[in-house]
């Protein structure tokens, strides 16, 4: 199962952030008309065009998030897909040139790529996050990912794939050393519960989040609507990684008792 049909089933079934069933099934049922207009704008029907419909203001945002799907796949033809829909929807109504935009990405995705970060659709999709704030290339951008990702390396935390978004999270909301060194304490104790048992590598996304809400300014309306978004594709990734872990288990104890 796919992150995004992880996600769609969690939320409505409630196995994952339980008090929030109610809340995602009106985010679902709001985003109907959302999704159509993606449909509508020669998007698939998958679990991608639901997801990318919750991070939509309004159905009328679904052509820029086709024009700029567009421009991110003229850089990785391949390597973009439907899973990039989201990130697509939630870039592409930021003000600015959608081609610029685009192009900024790939020199992030090339500068990263040369510093030893593996190629693939996660390094795409912290490369497309770190434009959040702004289309135009930012050295210091690429620098900060790098000290943040060198900083969790030093205290012992293994960066997944999967948690590249991330380092971009982290460093478009430009946090401070004290917060870091909360992330990676609270990583580390959270390891150590009972409840993180098989689910480890989630522990350092729970602590980012936890983080963020003491953290973040949310009487600036961009950083809360890059919160609430991130939040969104981060309990995506940690549902689907849940739902891995589960089959894995699952597979592991019949394969034992046979």
């Amino acid at each position: 199962m796919d992150f995004a049909s992880a996600f769609l089933f969690a939320s409505c079934s409630g196995s994952f952030y339980g008090d929030e069933r109610r809340r995602r099934g009106k985010f679902i049922a709001a985003g109907q008309s959302k999704s159509e207009a993606l449909n509508n704008s020669e998007f698939w029907k998958t679990s991608y065009t639901y997801l990318a419909a919750l991070l939509m203001k309004n159905p009328e945002q679904a052509e820029r998030t086709r024009k700029l799907y567009e421009e991110m796949k003229k850089h990785h033809k391949f390597l973009t897909s439907n899973e990039d829909m989201p990130y697509a929807a939630l870039l592409g109504n930021r003000e600015g040139s959608l081609e610029e935009r685009a192009t900024t990405m790939n020199m992030y995705y090339r500068d990263l790529r040369e510093q030893r970060f593996i190629m693939g659709n996660d390094l795409q999709w912290l490369s497309q996050i770190m434009t959040f704030d702004s289309l135009a290339y930012d050295s210091e951008m690429v620098g900060r990912v790098l000290a943040i990702h060198q900083f969790f390396k030093a205290a012992k935390i293994k960066i997944r794939l999967t948690q590249y978004l991330i380092l971009g999270f982290l460093a478009v909301t430009q946090v401070d050393g004290e917060t870091l060194k909360e992330i990676a304490e609270n990583t580390h104790e959270l390891e150590k519960s009972k409840i993180f048992r098989w689910y480890k590598d989630m522990a350092f996304s729970t602590a980012v989040q936890q983080a963020m809400v003491d953290n973040i300014e949310v009487q600036d309306i961009s950083a809360m609507t890059f919160s609430t978004s991130l939040e969104t594709l981060m309990q995506a990734q940690q549902a689907a990684m849940m739902v891995s872990i589960n089959a894995a288990i699952i597979s592991s104890t019949n394969n034992s008792s046979g």
